[in-house]
């Protein structure tokens, strides 16, 4: 189980499948940009695939009505990485 779920205090027990399936991606592809963006020199259409698919995992989460507990890894994800903060300022 990844571990952004498990301090988010939400049961897994909780989700049916492909609810779980998908918060699970949408975690593995926030921490991949987290990777990605501390390295020098990764390219920027590298991100911008992740990040793509991000937004397309987001919203299977809000078709699966588990919108609110995606939200909640997005946000908590961009409070813990500097990054982010510097790729909405420049969007």
């Amino acid at each position: 189980m990844d571990r952004s779920l498990r301090r988010s205090g939400s049961s897994t027990d909780r989700y049916s499948p492909p609810q779980l399936f998908f918060l699970l991606r949408l975690s593995r592809l926030l921490r991949l940009k987290r990777q990605y963006s501390a390295m020098p020199h990764t390219e920027k259409y590298l991100l911008e695939m992740i990040n793509k698919a991000m937004y397309s995992t987001f919203l299977d989460c809000c078709a699966l009505e588990v919108g609110d507990d995606a939200r909640e890894l997005v946000e908590r994800n961009s409070s813990q990485d500097p990054a982010s903060a510097h790729d909405s300022t420049n969007s």
